[in-house]
């Protein structure tokens, strides 16, 4: 969908969501939890974190989490500690502005209103996650 990279500039297509050009505030995870553990990766679209040592199959299942602007801070700070207690690999949007183009109408359909993935490493954890 080339409508989301026209909107940095008037004249030039660019990346839709340039982390050195957003200046809107970055959703921050649990601050309870113990993060040491863990390696990050923040990128244009996404932060992602991976519980340190955790190989991920190269296909499995994937969960969904949608929010909106409103409760995205708090969908975030539960989800987070969640994931961060079972050690559930996740990525969510990286900022607010991020989210607001992933819940805008005209948004990709592939990732329209996602904001955190989580990766259940097999399908008993799958169940698990999705049960409790």
């Amino acid at each position: 969908m080339y409508t989301a990279f026209a909107t940095r500039d008037a004249l030039f297509y660019d990346v839709p969501a340039r982390a050195d050009l957003d200046v809107s505030p970055e959703f921050e995870v649990d601050a309870s939890e113990d993060w040491s553990g863990w390696n990050t990766l923040r990128e244009d679209h996404w932060a992602h974190w991976l519980p340190r040592g955790l190989v991920l199959p190269d296909q499995g299942w994937k969960i969904h989490i949608s929010t909106t602007p409103a409760t995205a801070d708090k969908t975030l700070l539960t989800t987070s500690a969640y994931c961060g207690a079972h050690a559930v690999p996740f990525k969510h949007v990286r900022s607010s502005s991020t989210l607001l183009s992933a819940l805008a109408k005209d948004a990709d359909r592939g990732s329209a209103g996602k904001f955190i993935t989580l990766y259940p490493p097999t399908v008993d954890a799958l169940e698990e996650h999705l049960v409790s």
